[in-house]
């Protein structure tokens, strides 16, 4: 008797597959399935509807046929236009092609999804797989071209990080990959990039807990920019803004910086641009202007080794006479190493200062 209940119940369940209602001229019926010890009624959907299509791509993808799965979800896409199965497709397909590490491609079917769906139950998922394709590009990962060619994609790369960010802005997501792609584009020396993109973040995200570290490399960044004394010293002044920011609202990190001594590393520039200048005139047999350039360094930056070199330089101007200007202050120690990337500096010693090519003083520009 225990026996002929589940054969009864299976076979009024397969009379119900054959009797279901037509909706929309497809047929569907209802099926009971043993799951678990009981029995389960799901809904079964005829050949050739949209429910029936994504239920044969998720079992694909469940047992592993990637390349199936990337061409169904495409054709479903052509089928099926606009039917809320189209969503769950798209994302399918674009998760299958990340799995093949056809990062690019995985992209791209992410980027559909998120522009057919904003907002979508699989939105999230399509950032975070758009995320990984990032990641993947800017770990070496190449993009695959016509199938054949493997190039580099760092510029993809970032591109989909800030598309990212575009997709969902004011998010932990997009604070989290505007950042990433500010530290990418210091670590590559793309310094002007990367101090853009630290404004960027900190005018998006002027609260962020990672704040202190945007203020530091976007000083960092700047500073970096300037080329010398025969260049513009607009750099040298954000550089100096970004760390008086950092100073005051980070006085702790900025300790822990020494930041006092940046400072001093950016004020010594710019005295020696000063000083570069009085040495061309004095060079170029016009020592009335290198007087005027020598007096200037030495009361506007005193204690700076410009402003030393400036004070022996102007007596002898002077015919040896000692310069009307008051006592230098002692010489700040040697500047110290700047570190060359904005990863765990806790991890990874700080290399040396990046070396400056030597310049001449303003207007003095040999060909």
């Amino acid at each position: 008797m225990t026996l002929r209940l589940p054969v009864a119940l299976a076979a009024i369940a397969m009379c119900a597959v054959g009797c279901g209602d037509k909706i929309g001229g497809e047929a569907t019926g209802v099926a009971l399935e043993w799951r678990d010890g009981q029995w389960i009624q799901r809904t079964v959907n005829a050949d050739g509807t949209a429910d029936a299509s994504l239920a044969g791509i998720r079992q694909q993808y469940e047992a592993g046929k990637y390349g199936s799965v990337v061409r169904a979800g495409k054709k479903h896409l052509k089928k099926f236009p606009g039917d809320p199965t189209c969503q769950e497709a798209c994302y399918l397909a674009g998760a299958s092609e990340l799995a093949r590490e056809r990062y690019y491609q995985a992209y791209e079917l992410f980027e559909d999804q998120l522009d057919r769906y904003p907002g979508g139950a699989f939105f999230e998922r399509g950032l975070a797989g758009q995320l990984q394709c990032a990641e993947a590009f800017l770990a070496g990962h190449r993009r695959v071209l016509m199938g054949i060619f493997r190039v580099k994609a760092d510029e993809e790369a970032v591109l989909i990080l800030e598309g990212i960010a575009a997709h969902a802005p004011g998010t932990r997501m997009a604070e989290q990959v505007l950042l990433r792609v500010a530290d990418f584009q210091f670590s590559k020396a793309e310094y002007e990039s990367a101090a853009d993109s630290y404004g960027r973040f900190m005018e998006m995200f002027p609260k962020s807990v990672h704040s202190a570290h945007a203020l530091q490399w976007a000083a960092e960044s700047c500073y970096n920019m300037y080329l010398g004394s025969q260049y513009d010293e607009t750099p040298l002044l954000e550089a100096k803004h970004h760390y008086e920011s950092l100073a005051e609202q980070f006085p702790d990190k900025a300790a822990e910086l020494n930041v006092d001594l940046l400072l001093e590393d950016i004020r010594s520039d710019r005295a020696a641009k000063i000083y570069d200048s009085a040495a061309f005139y004095e060079r170029t047999s016009r020592p009335k202007a290198a007087i005027y350039y020598y007096e200037q360094v030495i009361e506007a930056y005193p204690g700076t080794p410009s402003a030393e070199q400036g004070r022996q330089d102007l007596a002898r101007l002077n015919g040896g006479a000692a310069a009307s200007v008051a006592e230098a202050r002692p010489a700040r120690p040697d500047r110290r190493a700047r570190p060359a990337d904005p990863a765990d500096l806790a991890n990874r010693p700080a290399g040396p200062p990046r070396p400056r090519p030597a310049m001449g003083p303003v207007g003095a520009q040999d060909n």
